[in-house]
């Protein structure tokens, strides 16, 4: 949905439009970004693109607003950044869409940062992501009806987009040991698989695709654990 350079084009009713100019915009993936609407009175417009495994949501802010944006795992873009945006009145799959529409104007960036940052030290919460995973796949654990199969699935998900970007950051680090950094990359490699991974139509299915998120969410944790004590 981004490009670096480009002229303005227009491709299959969406517009290829510079960041910086009118708008500046704060990409960031679907779970935080839902969590971080959540914390929001009135959000502006906030833009979906649903082609990645995990959907990343744009948010609208006023232009230069972004200016020294620091989030953990949220991506700014003003000034020499391009956005593929779609038609002001498409709200739905395929292609991008807006979640929020342009109308609802922009999200002040005092606002979306104080939101971003509450919901990332939720989701970035150990006690929490391992309290999750193991209501599926503790010995003792009961199966859950479906909703909250499926509720339990998407928060997983949103743990390990987390944990998967702090994982590979920690890998970055001077001073890792080989062998903790390859299994780490390991989990990694593996929790991306099961992100990718559809989960089915059935109950069975469904609980087998939330169960093995969970396996990822409970090995990660124990890689960051690793990685913290080096």
């Amino acid at each position: 949905m981004i490009s670096g350079v480009g002229d303005l084009t227009w491709v299959t009713g969406m517009r290829l439009t510079p960041a910086g100019v009118e708008w500046d915009a704060v990409r960031v993936g679907r779970y935080l970004g839902v969590q971080a609407i959540g914390r929001i009175a009135r959000p502006g417009a906030v833009a979906v693109d649903p082609a990645c495994a995990e959907p990343f949501l744009y948010f609208l802010l006023p232009a230069g607003s972004t200016d020294g944006w620091e989030v953990p795992h949220t991506r700014p873009l003003g000034a020499n950044a391009y956005v593929v945006l779609p038609p002001a009145d498409k709200d739905s799959p395929p292609g991008p869409y807006w979640l929020i529409p342009p109308k609802c104007g922009f999200t002040r960036a005092a606002t979306l940062r104080r939101a971003l940052e509450e919901a990332v030290a939720v989701a970035s919460s150990p006690a929490q992501m391992l309290a999750v995973a193991r209501r599926l796949i503790d010995d003792d654990a009961e199966l859950a009806d479906r909703q909250t199969v499926l509720s339990l699935a998407r928060d997983l998900r949103g743990y390990l987009m987390v944990l998967i970007r702090e994982i590979e950051y920690r890998c970055r680090q001077p001073g890792v040991e080989t062998a903790v950094r390859e299994a780490a990359l390991a989990g990694v490699g593996e929790a991306e698989q099961r992100l990718g991974q559809a989960a089915g139509r059935t109950s069975t299915s469904e609980v087998t695709y939330a169960r093995g998120l969970a396996r990822s969410v409970d090995a990660l944790l124990d890689h960051r654990a690793k990685l913290e004590a080096l």
